[in-house]
């Protein structure tokens, strides 16, 4: 039954009136016993005709005249006892609805209801009508709340003082797989063992939003109440709403957080001591030249390709130039000739959950895409295997990536720096690197000097190693004997800075008593006859000695004096101006 088929049988009142009764005008009373014989009718409407208009005076039954004959009451006493209790009759209008008419019945209780139509009575409804009214009445209410409630969303039950089960709603049908007919009118304990309503009985108590898992992956919050009638228990209500859906979006939403946060940590890592020009060591007039023209073009838009020997600092340059250039999003680093040419375009590119076999459910985004808005350093670019190739001139040319396993593109604002230790350009000649992609990175060089055509910068590199690595280790200062560091400047370094880093770590961590000999470095460095040989001829150089008393004694001062400048240069004698020139001379700062 829909719910335009729930209806009263009676849309006004006019279809459920009787009509069957007499109309007396009160002027015209006599033979009253007559009519009612005549008409076969056993009530009468006594009324007085005022203004064309129908006023009620009283309502007489046969058995009301019957008890007027056998008492001898006039009727006229009978008619102004009606008049002074005008609480046995009510009047209604015949077109009011049936609902606006058991209003007024509630109201007035009154024991008969003359119905009007054009200031005429026309019907009367006595105690046998009215209850017919209230029960149809009844009858729709109850059907129409039943429809209302078997429609809503929320799982309703409701049990009697015994725990039975009265209601159960088509919403805990669907929510619990139970049909009513295996429920209504059974205990419900013995279908629920934990269920909250026998506990609602018992303590009187309301429970709101109480989270529940009803069934394996079925999840809903339920609020119970009691229920009284006249201040009296008679049963208890529940709610089940059905969160099911909303607990696996906030699932889903978590594990996009956990997702969130660890690659929030991974780009904290990534970004973590960021390398800035300011931090590049090394007075050499070439290099220095260098980094002036990196800063130079940093703000530009534009690729460029770093050249240089392993280990001379291209990754260093490549995120001081981003750093440099105030791009707003990250620096994100990629060793091409770390990662097998299999796995290359998803770290690359990413990909959707399921794109193949061993992928994250949850998919996984692209370094590209990672590095929106900032920049990507693609490291050892000519490792990069000739089928990527065209991938990365097709995002080059575009800026347009696509996840592997997506048919959804991705405009995005990245800035490319390359660098390579290889002759870009022979690879070019030979096949092993496209053409066309060479000139794309290619918009702009730099090529690195090796550590060996910037042996001035070696003294001021090494100083810097260790202090760095006594922080590291929670070891005191060392000094680099001068015998020593003209071991270093003389060396070749295959390995440029990244070597030199390693071995000035190694001397750190192996001196004791902060004695430093040539037993700390390294086979391959001491065994060259010629570095001895050259280290020997440079202890009698005088101008080398001079260099490295005035760094000792510019460090002792700086150590003495707490690092405070004006008590530093009292003690050299030395004026103020002099100290800041020499202290930035030889990068002590």
């Amino acid at each position: 039954m829909g719910l335009n088929q729930i209806n009263l049988n009676h849309t006004d009142i006019s279809s459920i009136m009787s009509t069957s009764f007499l109309k007396i005008y009160s002027n015209n009373t006599s033979n009253i016993i007559n009519k009612f014989v005549k008409e076969d009718i056993n009530i009468a409407v006594i009324v007085d005709k005022k203004h064309d208009k129908d006023i009620p005076k009283a309502v007489l039954t046969a058995k009301d005249i019957l008890k007027l004959t056998i008492n001898k009451i006039p009727f006229e006493k009978y008619i102004k006892k009606w008049e002074k209790t005008n609480s046995f009759f009510c009047c209604v209008n015949s077109k009011m609805q049936t609902s606006d008419v058991i209003n007024t019945i509630s109201k007035f209780n009154p024991e008969y209801v003359l119905v009007y139509d054009d200031k005429k009575v026309i019907g009367i409804l006595t105690q046998k009508e009215i209850q017919k009214l209230y029960d149809e009445s009844l009858m729709y209410s109850y059907t129409l709340l039943n429809k209302i409630v078997d429609v809503v969303n929320d799982a309703v039950c409701v049990i009697d003082t015994e725990g039975i089960v009265r209601y159960w709603n088509g919403s805990a049908e669907i929510m619990h797989g139970i049909k009513k007919k295996d429920i209504l009118n059974k205990p419900l304990h013995e279908v629920f063992p934990n269920a909250l309503l026998p506990r609602v009985l018992k303590e009187q108590k309301t429970f709101e939003n109480i989270y529940n898992e009803a069934r394996e992956s079925c999840f809903n919050i339920i609020s119970a109440r009691p229920l009284y009638k006249d201040g009296r228990l008679i049963g208890a209500i529940s709610c089940d709403r059905d969160i099911t859906e909303i607990t696996n979006i906030s699932r889903l939403l978590n594990q996009t957080k956990s997702n969130l946060e660890a690659l929030k940590e991974e780009l904290g890592n990534i970004n973590k001591d960021k390398m800035t020009f300011d931090k590049i060591i090394g007075n050499n007039l070439g290099f220095k030249e260098k980094v002036r023209f990196s800063k130079k073009i940093a703000g530009a838009n534009i690729n460029i390709l770093l050249m240089g020997e392993s280990g001379t600092g291209k990754e260093v340059f490549a995120e001081a130039i981003h750093c440099e250039s105030k791009r707003r999003g990250n620096f994100i680093p990629i060793n091409c000739s770390a990662i097998p040419k299999d796995l290359l375009e998803s770290e690359l590119f990413g990909y959707e959950k399921g794109a193949f076999t061993g992928a994250n459910k949850n998919g996984k985004i692209g370094k590209l895409e990672l590095a929106n808005n900032g920049t990507i350093f693609l490291d050892e670019i000519g490792d990069m295997p000739l089928e990527m190739q065209p991938k990365i001139l097709r995002f080059l040319e575009d800026g347009i990536i696509t996840r592997i396993g997506s048919e959804k593109s991705t405009k995005i604002d990245v800035r490319v720096i390359a660098a390579t230790n290889k002759d870009i350009k022979e690879m070019v000649d030979k096949g092993g690197f496209r053409k066309d992609l060479f000139y794309r990175l290619n918009s702009i060089t730099i090529e690195l000097p090796p550590l060996r055509e910037r042996k001035d910068d070696i003294p001021i590199l090494v100083d810097n190693f260790v202090k760095k690595f006594c922080r590291q280790y929670n070891m005191l200062e060392r000094n680099i004997p001068s015998h020593i560091m003209d071991i270093l400047e003389n060396y070749q370094w295959e390995g440029n800075i990244r070597e030199l880093k390693n071995i000035v770590e190694r001397i750190v961590i192996l001196a004791k008593n902060n004695s430093i000999d040539i037993s700390l470095l390294p086979e391959k460095i001491t065994k060259d006859k010629d570095i001895k040989n050259k280290a020997n001829k440079d202890d009698l150089n005088l101008n080398k000695i001079l260099i490295k008393a005035e760094i000792n004694a510019l460090k002792k001062a700086m150590r003495i004096s707490n690092n405070n400048k004006t008590k530093a240069a009292k003690l050299l004698k030395v004026p103020r101006s002099t100290l800041y020139f020499k202290l930035d001379k030889y990068r002590l700062e």
